[in-house]
Order: C-alpha cells, then sequence, then structure tokens
C-alpha cells in the first residue's frame, strides 16, 4: 500500500498484487482449469494430469463441480433481456411451498438461501465481475470527489465521512461501525492502487469463477476481504500497539482468490514482473514469506502486510474446508 500519513493518522491501502506478476501464457490454444477446457482469455497455463476428472481432489470434496463447470452459462445480453421481461410482465407472488409452512423458522431460511444461491449462480460470472469491479469504481470516485472539495472548499466532512466508513481501523470498529471490515475491502484512494487490482482480479477472478460458481466465489472475495481486516486489526492493535493504524483496498480479497487458485493448481505458471515464469505455489509462497518478514520488521510501513498475510490465509483455508470438509 502506497498510502500516505494524513490528518495525523496512518491510512494506509492494501498494496496491489498485479505489479508482482504478469499475464501467464500456455503453448496449447486450450486452456484447462479443473476438468473444464477455459476461453484463451482467461491466461492460465497449467500442467493438468489426464486424469484429473477422476482423480484430483476438488472433484471428490466438491460433487457438482464438473456439472457446474461445464454447464452453458447464459450470455450478458440474455441475461438483461430476461430481467427485463420479467420486469414488465405480471406474475405471481413467490410464497413459502405448502410443504415448509408448518415448519420451523430455520427450514424456511434454509429454502429461502438455496433460492438466492440458485438465482446467484444463474448470473453470467461475467456480469458479477464487473459488478465487483465496478462497486470498487464508484468507491475510488467517491474518495476522488471527496478530496477534490476540501482542497476546493476546505471542508473535510466528506472525506472524514468515507474514512469513517471505508476503512477498517479500532476506531470504527470501536465505534460501531463493523461494517468497515467489509467496505474496506472495496475501497482506493489511489489511481495505481485500484488499476493495478482491478488488472489482478480482472484476469485472477474468471478462473475461481469456473472452479467454484458465482456464490463460493463470492463467498471467498468477501471472506478475504474480511479476514484481511481483522488480521489487520489484530496485528497493529494488539502485537505493533498501533490503535490509531488505519487500512483499505481489495488486496486481501485479491489475495484470497490467488491463495485458493494456487492450491487447486499449484504448477499454473505465474509470470514475475510479466517476464519471468514462476510456478504458482512459489508465488503465493514468496509473498507470504515476503509479507510476514516486512510485518514483523515494519519495513514496509505504508502496506498493511499484516492484511495481506490475512487474505492468503483465507484462501488457503476456504481451499482446505472444500478439500477436507473441515469446517
Amino acid at each position: 500500500m502506497n498510502a500516505p500519513f494524513f490528518k495525523g493518522s496512518l491510512l494506509s491501502s492494501r498494496a496491489s498484487t498485479a505489479s508482482l506478476y504478469g499475464i501467464a501464457r500456455t503453448s496449447n490454444p486450450r486452456l484447462w482449469c479443473g476438468a473444464r477446457v477455459l476461453r484463451p482469455g482467461v491466461c492460465l497455463a497449467t500442467n493438468v494430469p489426464r486424469s484429473f476428472s477422476t482423480s484430483h481432489p476438488l472433484a471428490v470434496a466438491i460433487p457438482d463441480f464438473l456439472s457446474r463447470s461445464c454447464a452453458p452459462q447464459p450470455t450478458t445480453l440474455k441475461f438483461f433481456s430476461d430481467r427485463i421481461w420479467n420486469a414488465t410482465h405480471r406474475s405471481r407472488i413467490s410464497r413459502v411451498p405448502r410443504h415448509l409452512a408448518g415448519h420451523t423458522t430455520t427450514k424456511a431460511t434454509e429454502f429461502f438461501m438455496e433460492r438466492f444461491r440458485e438465482r446467484l449462480n444463474a448470473i453470467p460470472s461475467t456480469v458479477l465481475l464487473w459488478t465487483v469491479l465496478g462497486l470498487n469504481g464508484v468507491v475510488y470516485a467517491m474518495w476522488s470527489f471527496a478530496y477534490a472539495k476540501y482542497r476546493s472548499t476546505g471542508d473535510p466532512g466528506m472525506y472524514l465521512w468515507m474514512r469513517n466508513n471505508f476503512t477498517a481501523s479500532m476506531h470504527n470498529v470501536s465505534a460501531g461501525r463493523i461494517w468497515t471490515l467489509l467496505t474496506s475491502a472495496f475501497s482506493h484512494e489511489g489511481t495505481a492502487h485500484i488499476l493495478m487490482n482491478a488488472f489482478t482480479l480482472y484476469f485472477m477472478a474468471p478462473a475461481v469463477m469456473a472452479m467454484l460458481g458465482n456464490t463460493a466465489f463470492l463467498s471467498l472475495y468477501l471472506g478475504g476481504g474480511l479476514t484481511a481486516s481483522l488480521g489487520s486489526l489484530w496485528w497493529h492493535n494488539n502485537v505493533k500497539k498501533q490503535p490509531q493504524y488505519a487500512s483499505h483496498g481489495a488486496s486481501g480479497a485479491i489475495y484470497a482468490v490467488i491463495s485458493f487458485f494456487a492450491c487447486v493448481m499449484p504448477r499454473a505458471q505465474f509470470y514475475f514482473f510479466a517476464v519471468l515464469p514462476i510456478p504458482a505455489w512459489a508465488f503465493v509462497g514468496g509473498v507470504f514469506l515476503w509479507d510476514g518478514y516486512s510485518a514483523l520488521q515494519d519495513q514496509r510501513g505504508t502496506t498493511d502486510t499484516a492484511g495481506h498475510i490475512g487474505g492468503l490465509l483465507a484462501g488457503m483455508a476456504y481451499y482446505l474446508r472444500l478439500r477436507f470438509r473441515l469446517f
């Protein structure tokens, strides 16, 4: 994170990961991700065993992995045309099914959650990806407007509001603004920061979405952002004794996506600085060691390395959950 000291407190942004590696390449015109052949635009390469469809651990841990991955997805145009049609025509009121009417609230909640997951998975993955990118862009625009207003009028009101609602800090959590643990994962104040994070997410997300589906991917992304925020707060408040420390950025969530991918496909190749090929497992291991050392030594004062570690651990934990059904 390359954020400055501002108004007496340290506001840091979780550093982008795109500057660390480039787009991966492959000599094979088709790209394997699990048992599904991905579009070449995914830009990821790996050596996958021929027996993946029956021997890979995730094929056992996720029973519907193959069927979900190979199922055709509706195009973005068809998705929106269907929504417009439904919005302009009358339909019956949705009710709890008769067989659930006399049951407990828990079963009714499970039913509606299942319906929600089905609807979310029916959305084209490109729509979900651009929605996440768009939310990050909207928050960045709000930061820019707040800072421009402060510079032109001297009124810090909106800028302080952004700090209170889009940065993860012990001050915000103590004040009851617990939503900042998640909203900070969509928050970028610097132009270079959001561009590099958006670049990274744009190329990494499609492959993981193809593996997990929309619902599980969103759980991974939000869980990574939440874990990054909690890890940052714990480290700086309890270990470094910096209760005023505040940070923001999507890097924690993106690191969760990257580490999950590396656990599934450890031999996939990233191109370090778009030049040096490096296996996914080595990349994630190197980032973990470098950020861990930096957190201990305070070598990157404006980078929330503790948040990075939290995101990496979240991605690994999510993989272990699916692989071994631990929790």
